[in-house]
């Protein structure tokens, strides 16, 4: 059986052997920022350091190998082969077979075959079910409670259109193979739920190949730690990179690595991340330590998780791009998602907080540190508004109404949520200043203070009560008024400081 995708938390399973009726799984989601339920950054690392320290006698040792195809060495002429083995130990015979089940973000699961192949297993696997992503081992009766599990991950070819279609599947390409921890490593449920067990992971890779990670960067060696990979999301990479920025930071270390072939853009996009990194960090707090950024070479997208971000830069991307406002603010915006999405989350019943609130705060801390001018900042906001008034469901649907389908495949509600919800970020900012208040990014602040990390809607009208703002939540919340954009950004720009935050002390 194919287990449905990611935003399905009751999976139809399956009575095999010991296993019986429903699993309720709780699948963690990587930060991709969309997601409703996404943990934060911080939370995983506590989860991952509280595991480590809980007595339980499970065991878990996850070994991924990356290995040539052809010929043993770069640049790759045929596809590489991930080679992951599952280790399990101290399992309780008595309570059921083990069940491995891969993440089937993407779909991918849904062609046969296309992904993963199941090698040797002790004990076998249960022939009679399609394995699909979620892989059944028998449990006999004589079973000790141990398990060793291999399987064989198949990376897309870069740039084909399997590529394109599975973009969350591992890919290659001649200098490298790049890829995300949350389709690469299984969990591991037993008759009742997801195993809480003691985690190792290792990394390796022939002599001489690089290997990388949101975890731990670049390094020449293997890379071994103890941590739950299959809590958050991550970026793991095999190859030797074009250029490798390292930069220290007051509190940790950034590290850029661009895959593949092109123009030399590591060093700016570090210059930039590192002086974003030391505003937002003033606003919000540090980001993670380390601070892992990619650049390859496929697509022109980004995206931030729980251990990292990525940017596409295309070979054919004229020079120009990697200095043009447009590209900041598209760094700016993925890399703010550490924050508004990672550390702070919340339901996609209110896309435009997660989203559109990153795209306007993005913007600020571009502004705020001269990487655009304070006249394109306004431009840009302009340009935001006019064409969430033109384009989107704006004035005929409420920011409020938590039955609306956001993401609807940038039509007019996911236009709403970006830039109409930009801009509505925007005039909470020059509101609560005009009232005295440092501005729209306390609310963050008081979230990430209090320990909020995964907020309602009820939450943001809350502080937004709190901070006297009823009467613009009526208005622009739950109401439908459009507001007069040449008007706000006039009281904007009469505001002392405009491009300045000073947060408010905790209430600890």
């Amino acid at each position: 059986m194919v287990f449905p995708g990611i935003r399905h938390m009751w999976i139809d399973f399956f009575s095999v052997n010991r296993l019986r009726g429903l699993f309720l799984i709780g699948l963690f989601l990587g930060v991709c920022a969309s997601a409703g339920a996404t943990p934060s950054a911080e939370t995983l690392r506590q989860a991952n350091l509280g595991a480590s320290q809980l007595d339980v006698s499970p065991r878990l040792i996850y070994e991924l190998r990356f290995e040539f195809g052809g010929k043993d060495a770069f640049p790759l002429q045929q596809r590489p082969r991930w080679m992951l083995t599952v280790s399990g130990t101290g399992f309780d015979p008595a309570a059921g077979a083990i069940c491995l089940v891969f993440d089937n973000w993407g779909d991918w699961a849904v062609i046969d075959s296309l992904y993963i192949d199941t090698g040797e297993t002790n004990p076998a696997v249960d022939a009679d079910l399609f394995p699909g992503n979620a892989i059944v081992l028998q449990a006999p009766a004589s079973w000790n409670g141990s398990f060793d599990a291999e399987f064989s991950l198949q990376p897309l070819r870069a740039g084909t259109k399997s590529n394109q279609r599975w973009s969350m599947l591992p890919q290659w390409s001649p200098s490298y193979s790049f890829g995300q921890t949350r389709n690469v490593f299984p969990q591991v449920f037993q008759d009742e739920g997801k195993v809480i067990a003691h985690c190792n992971v290792t990394l390796s890779a022939p002599p001489g190949v690089k290997i990388s990670s949101g975890w731990l960067g670049l390094t020449d060696s293997i890379h071994t730690l103890s941590i739950d990979p299959t809590l958050g999301n991550g970026f793991l990479g095999f190859g030797e990179p074009l250029e490798h920025q390292r930069r220290k930071l007051p509190e940790g270390r950034l590290e850029v690595i661009h895959y593949g072939k092109g123009q030399m853009v590591a060093h700016k996009v570090a210059d930039l991340v590192e002086k974003l990194s030391m505003s937002i960090s003033g606003a919000l707090g540090p980001p993670a330590d380390p601070l892992v950024v990619y650049i390859t070479d496929v697509g022109g997208g980004g995206m931030g998780t729980d251990y990292g971000l990525v940017l596409g830069y295309e070979v054919e991307t004229p020079a120009w791009q990697i200095d043009s406002p447009y590209y900041r603010h598209f760094i700016a915006h993925e890399f703010f998602h550490h924050w508004l999405g990672s550390k702070v989350s919340g339901s996609e019943s209110f896309t435009w907080f997660h989203e559109g609130f990153t795209e306007y705060f993005s913007l600020w801390h571009l502004a705020a540190i001269g990487a655009i001018s304070q006249d394109w900042f306004y431009e840009r906001l302009m340009e935001l508004g006019q064409e969430a008034i033109d384009k989107s469901s704006w004035g005929t649907v409420a920011f409020a109404d938590q039955e609306v389908p956001w993401r609807d495949g940038d039509g007019p509600n996911e236009i709403m949520a970006y830039k109409g919800g930009a801009v509505l970020a925007f005039l909470l900012d020059v509101q609560l200043r005009e009232s005295g208040y440092p501005g729209g990014q306390q609310m963050l602040r008081d979230f990430l203070d209090d320990g909020k990390r995964e907020i309602s809607l009820i939450d943001l009208q809350t502080w937004s009560r709190a901070h006297e703002l009823d009467a613009f939540w009526n208005e622009y919340v739950v109401g439908l008024t459009v507001p007069d954009l040449d008007a706000w950004m006039n009281r904007a720009k009469a505001l002392d400081d405009f491009f300045t935050f000073q947060a408010e002390p905790s209430a600890d």
